[in-house]
């Protein structure tokens, strides 16, 4: 899902792009194809899909790396991670995955879970994994 038009400016050529951020978007995505950019406030943000994953990728103004939130289905998690998850969440079903990559930081999963009757937001990092939210289904 893309920004809204709200304060966005969507470039319409590369060179309204910081230099920096699209050297470092190229060397990290160079398969890439049909990327999005937008400079909303003061980020420059791309979206893309690659190999069935939806991919956001943030920088600076000054096209410094922020993030990269990547979003996919279950079969692409890691068996590891999986076994775990469904492990404690017998009931649930992975309905969708998220991890976000920062500069000097672990990798955050976001795996969102769905049962009969409830909702899930897993945090997981380092191998800890929090309950982040929880909903319970309307009837």
């Amino acid at each position: 899902m893309g920004p809204t038009k709200e304060n966005v400016f969507v470039p319409n050529y590369h060179n309204e792009i910081n230099a920096r951020a699209m050297r470092h978007f190229l060397t990290n995505f160079a398969e890439a194809a049909n990327e999005k950019w937008y400079f909303i406030g003061n980020l420059f943000v791309v979206t893309l899909t690659l190999k069935g994953m939806d991919y956001r990728v943030d920088y600076s103004k000054k096209g410094r790396w922020i993030e990269t939130i990547r979003t996919y289905a279950e079969t692409e998690l890691s068996a590891d991670l999986r076994r775990t998850v469904k492990n404690s969440y017998r009931d649930f079903d992975i309905s969708l995955v998220q991890d976000i990559q920062q500069p000097s930081h672990p990798i955050v999963y976001i795996i969102h879970l769905e049962s009969k009757t409830k909702l899930i937001k897993l945090q997981v990092c380092n191998g800890v994994m929090d309950e982040w939210q929880k909903f319970e289904k309307s009837k």
